[in-house]
């Protein structure tokens, strides 16, 4: 008998601690501080601004240029600008795909550059990996992101952060 009142004392110990452990558990979930480099934008933001990077990533690398127009323009600019424009633009700057291709993007900071109204602007600022004339380069990089009416759009992605005559440089892929 006192082995089955020590059996039963022992179960109800090991169940009452899985379930404080797993509420533990939970509450930390709930309250996890945001993942670089995204920490200084609004976690509720974050998965959707990670799914549209790679959207535009994805469909600059496939120079799917008429797919970027929705992801480049925000609504309100899209009257100053067609998508046959934009397609022209992405289309005369992209002399030599065989010079230059962007093969990845990985992010390592994200700073808030704007706030007016209901839109934020943040520089996204990274290591992109290219195929350069048959080699392959890891070179910082860069993008304008915006956030409107709970939606990103992007700028493009450019290899020369200080000035456009500076000189693009190496990186890692690292995060920071």
């Amino acid at each position: 008998m006192r082995r089955e009142k020590t059996s039963f004392v022992l179960a109800l110990l090991a169940v009452l601690l899985l379930a404080r452990f797993g509420l533990h558990v939970e509450a930390n979930a709930q309250h996890e501080k945001p993942k670089k480099p995204f920490v200084s934008i609004p976690v509720e933001s974050q998965p959707k601004l990670r799914q549209r990077l790679k959207l535009f990533i994805t469909f600059q690398r496939k120079r799917q240029w008429e797919k970027m127009y929705d992801l480049s323009i925000e609504p309100i600019q899209r009257r100053s600008l067609t998508k046959e424009e934009f397609i022209k633009n992405q289309v005369d700057g992209d002399h030599n795909p065989s010079v230059s291709t962007l093969l990845v993007f990985t992010p390592q900071s994200a700073n808030l550059t704007n706030e007016y109204g209901n839109i934020r602007e943040w520089l996204i600022e990274g290591c992109a990996k290219y195929r350069r004339k048959g080699k392959v380069v890891f070179l910082k990089a860069g993008l304008n992101a915006g956030l409107s009416n709970h939606q990103w759009y992007f700028g493009n992605l450019y290899t020369r952060l200080d000035a456009v005559d500076s000189p693009e440089r190496p990186c890692t892929t690292e995060t920071k």
